[in-house]
């Protein structure tokens, strides 16, 4: 829980890293690799994306934000790449759960 609140916070930053996540937690990198492959079954980078990709989802649901600014404001560099990571994840594009 802590983690994904630690995530939340620092969600507009599309530098947020596994090394800021680690430092804030007061764990090593490896020491938060490893609690979170075995917590989650994911690497610490895919689970950042996870939890970037799971609020976004929860915007294109419940705002009126473009996809784009939805993208930007979850972290992601480009609205291309937040697309294609997110069908990718969830099997249909940003523009399709909208609907």
């Amino acid at each position: 829980e802590k983690v994904e609140e630690i995530i939340l916070s620092h969600l507009e930053e599309e530098g947020f890293s596994i090394h800021e996540l680690a430092r804030q937690l007061h764990l090593s990198r490896s020491q938060l690799y490893r609690k979170i492959k075995a917590l989650t079954g994911m690497s610490a980078a895919i689970y950042i994306r996870h939890i970037r990709l799971q609020k976004a989802k929860e915007l294109l649901t419940s705002s009126d934000l473009t996809i784009s600014e939805i993208a930007y404001q979850t972290g992601f560099k480009t609205p291309v790449y937040f697309s294609q990571v997110f069908k990718d994840t969830f099997g249909e594009s940003p523009s399709a759960t909208r609907k």
